[in-house]
Formats: structure tokens, sequence, C-alpha cells
């Protein structure tokens, strides 16, 4: 284990603890001391530590300070190659998009969104193809709390269009949840006929696999996310 993991660790302990100030002062130290280190394991403590600082000034409600470790994650390493840096760049950006809807920055957090499906969008991994459903999702919502009802349906329609007939149960869920929002939302886009097809087609498929929760889109569904 390197110097900066040990360190990395101390903090997430303090934050097991409860001491989240103590810790983002942990993983304050951690990027200043080193930050500008070429050897890859102490990169990626660098990474994780700034998004362990961004999980815990969550916690504490200091959103503009969320920003801003996000961005600066964003910054450090938004063009690496490296899978966990991309995993965490993309986590950054959710973060960032789920900060700036608890400050009302709902258009900003739209473009957040944006850019996590530009990043993911070839992605191959698992974890990463997770994210970039979820994103399709929470962009919907976002969008229809802007009353863009179309834009919402839009973002369904990617999330469907990439995952529909995923073997993966976890993105099945929130294929499921977008075919039943969908079926919602097109009477009120003037799209009756369409909505009657979709929603026949979810019965049947509801009937041989299991039922999406019934929830409304809100700001704070979010600012929780999935």
């Amino acid at each position: 284990m390197t110097e900066a993991s040990g360190r990395y660790h101390e903090g997430l302990a303090l934050t097991r603890e409860g001491r989240l100030a103590e810790a983002v002062r942990v993983y304050d130290e951690i990027v200043e001391r080193y930050g500008e280190s070429d050897d890859d394991k102490t990169v990626r403590a660098v990474g994780c530590a700034l998004d362990a600082k961004a999980h815990a000034l969550t916690t504490l409600d200091r959103q503009e300070q969320v920003l801003d470790a996000c961005d600066e994650l964003i910054r450090r390493f938004g063009e690496t190659a490296d899978k966990q840096l991309r995993a965490l760049v993309a986590s950054a950006l959710a973060r960032k998009a789920r900060a700036l809807c608890a400050l009302d920055r709902d258009e900003e957090a739209v473009r957040c969104y944006d850019a996590i499906i530009e990043r993911l969008r070839d992605a191959a991994e698992r974890d990463l193809l997770r994210r970039l459903a979820t994103t399709y999702y929470w962009r919907a919502a976002l969008l229809a709390d802007l009353n863009d009802l179309d834009g919402a349906i839009a973002s369904l329609d990617g999330l469907l269009g990439r995952f529909l007939g995923s073997d993966d149960p976890e993105i099945d869920r929130w294929v499921a949840h977008a075919l039943a929002k969908k079926t919602e939302w097109l009477p009120f886009a003037d799209r009756p006929d369409e909505a009657i097809v979709l929603g026949e087609a979810l019965s049947e498929r509801l009937e041989t696999r299991h039922r999406a929760p019934r929830r409304e889109f809100r700001r704070r569904d979010a600012v929780q996310e999935g």
C-alpha cells in the first residue's frame, strides 16, 4: 500500500466514525502532498480522495464546496484512460449534478448529465454502463421538472435504445422504470396511441418479469439519485 493509499484509508475511517470535517482535511492533505505524483497507485489514491471529499461534503450539505471538489477531480482526470479514474470522473459529474439540483440550478445539472452520456457513450464496463443507464433516467427526471416533456421522453428513449434487452438485472430495473414512466407521459405529450401500444407491451413484460415501482419525478429524487 502506498503512503497516499494509507492516508486515504485513514480518511475513510474518520468518515465512518462521522468525523467528516477531519476526514475532509485528510483528503485535502492527500491532494496537496501527492497531487503531482506520476505513480499510478498514488494517482488513483488522489482521485479516490477527491471523490471521498465530495461525498463527505455532500453529507455535510456544503453544496458549493461539493462543486469545487467535483470540478477539481474532473479537471485533473477528465482526459484519463484509466478505468478506475474514468468511473470517478463519471461519479463526480453525477454528484455535481445532484449538488446543482440542490442549489436549484437544474439547467446546469442537465448539462452535467449530458457530459456523462457523451463520456460513456462507448463504455463497455458494467459499472460504467450502469452509470449511463441511471444518467439517462435522472436526466429525464430533470427535464420533466423543467416542463420539457418531449426532452424527458427522448432521454428515456436513449436509455431504452441502448439497454432494452440487457441481461444485467440492475440495468433491466432502470429499463422497467423507463418503460413505465414513458407510458405514463406519452398521453401528456399528445401521443396517446403510442402510450396504448407501449402500455400493452409493458403489461406483457411485467407479467413475466418484475413491476417497476410507481413513483413521481421530483427534484428531491434527482438529488438522491439511484
